[in-house]
């Protein structure tokens, strides 16, 4: 879809200052589309998955969440940002997620 295609849309998108690629993106809406409406989500989870879906919302989200949800269709939108995602993980993991996690840290830093 094209960014103008959001024009006048109730939007689920994470809140402002949790990403700053998601905020410049929000932004540019905000100053070509003022009549889009932002609901903000402080968190991507099946809870906010489960009511964008059963209120049939739009909400932005990551190429590499397109599969996350089965009841979602996804749609790209053509633009020229590039958002960045990450590895969650609990704070205490189990052994093997920790060695996971040093193998990425290892393969990015060279460490």
């Amino acid at each position: 879809i094209l960014l103008e295609d959001l024009s006048g849309e109730s939007i689920t998108v994470l809140e402002s200052g949790r990403s700053a690629v998601w905020d410049r993106f929000r932004k540019k809406i905000e100053k070509l589309y003022s009549n889009s409406v932002f609901e903000d989500i402080d968190e991507y989870s099946i809870k906010t998955f489960n009511r964008c879906e059963s209120e049939n919302k739009i909400i932005l989200i990551t190429e590499n969440s397109a599969n996350i949800y089965p009841f979602f269709k996804y749609f790209p939108i053509t633009v020229d940002f590039q958002i960045p995602f990450g590895v969650y993980y609990s704070e205490n993991p189990p052994d093997n997620v920790s060695y996971f996690i040093n193998n990425l840290i290892t393969l990015r830093t060279g460490i």
